[in-house]
């Protein structure tokens, strides 16, 4: 073998042990979702958006209806004359509208596909429409949307209590404590001490006491104050009396109507003789009709709460009739309703049944 063919035979023995590079394709994160939904979110911009409130009234029933409807007319125009003010135009009528700023931030979001909902804006404002000229209105509005809401801005937000209040509190503290430990002797007084205002924010939520259950607080109130802390220690001695005295009473009643079942037991055997066969026929014949009308009364009770639940399930299926009607544009929540409005019909249809087998 010459020397250029032992050359050649290293050559091809050396290429096919040589190894192969392989190319690693790195994923980046992300490129698996749906091309669609990437391309929703780039469609979806970010807004401003804010409330408006009209007067009630028809007009505003009617602007409603077309903006649930989704067919604005072009007679409805918003023009404003600076940041702040506004002119509202619907149905030939101006409103003098004003913009002011609500206490709390809503999100408003949109959906594309009716699964996915996407944030648009934080509304933090609202545009107040009214007849008048002038609107005497702070821009910092004290009210939310809702009716819980009112006054939110003082009852909720109040405002910080600084250092110095504080310490004050801390050193009076302190300093009752003091005279408290060096005083040779202490009384104390109960009373309700609460402010005005408290007290009228805590009767909206909560019902309050009547006239005659003040009263007696009132007097039990004076009672208390009146009253020696050494007089509360109760007397042992004449409690232990009081209670011997009435078991001694309990154990002679107790004799007494022993002695009352001993002799009508004797009286009822005599009176058992004489009377014979008669008085046993005429007890079965009353205890029958007693029956009778306990089970005559059972059914008129039934009937009575079946037909009262058939009233109620009739009110119920009136009114999500009306809820149906009033849906528009929103085919996910008018399809619960008409769902809801078939189970109400089956439950009314089950107690109709359940009333005809009873009469």
């Amino acid at each position: 073998m010459t020397t250029k063919k032992i050359k050649a035979r290293l050559a091809a023995e050396n290429d096919t042990n040589k190894k192969i590079p392989v190319k690693r394709i790195l994923l980046k994160r992300g490129n698996a979702d749906n091309q669609d939904k990437d391309d929703d979110e780039n469609n979806i911009h970010y807004e401003e958006q804010f409330l408006l409130r009209m007067p009630e009234g028809e007009a505003n029933d009617r602007l409603r209806q077309a903006v649930q409807d989704r067919e604005v007319p072009e007679e409805f125009k918003i023009t404003f004359s600076d940041s702040r003010h506004a002119t509202v135009h619907w149905e030939n009528e101006d409103y003098t509208a004003k913009l002011v700023d609500l206490p709390c931030i809503i999100e408003s979001q949109k959906t594309l596909d009716k699964k996915q909902f996407y944030k648009i804006a934080d509304i933090s404002q609202i545009l107040i429409a009214t007849k008048e000229k002038d609107l005497d209105i702070d821009y910092s509005y004290p009210h939310g949307i809702s009716a819980p809401l009112k006054y939110v801005r003082k009852r909720r937000f109040r405002k910080r209590m600084s250092k110095r209040v504080i310490e004050d509190v801390e050193r009076e503290v302190e300093r009752l404590l003091q005279d408290d430990a060096n005083a040779e002797d202490v009384t104390y007084d109960f009373g309700i001490n609460m402010p005005d205002k408290i007290q009228e924010e805590s009767d909206i939520g909560t019902p309050g006491p009547t006239s005659e259950g003040e009263e007696e607080m009132e007097g039990e109130g004076e009672g208390d104050a009146d009253m020696d802390m050494d007089n509360l220690d109760l007397d042992e001695e004449s409690l232990a009396a009081d209670i011997e005295q009435q078991l001694d009473q309990n154990d002679d009643n107790e004799e007494e109507d022993s002695e009352e079942e001993a002799s009508g037991d004797d009286e009822g055997d005599g009176d058992g003789d004489e009377d014979g066969e008669d008085g046993d026929e005429g007890d079965e014949g009353d205890e029958g009709d007693e029956e009778e009308d306990d089970q005559e009364e059972s059914l008129q009770q039934k009937r009575e709460l079946i037909q009262e639940e058939i009233d109620e399930l009739e009110a119920k299926i009136e009114e999500k009739n009306e809820q149906i009607k009033s849906v528009v544009g929103n085919q996910i929540m008018k399809k619960r309703f008409v769902d809801q409005l078939h189970a109400l019909e089956k439950e009314l249809e089950d107690k109709q049944n359940e009333m005809n087998q009873i009469e």
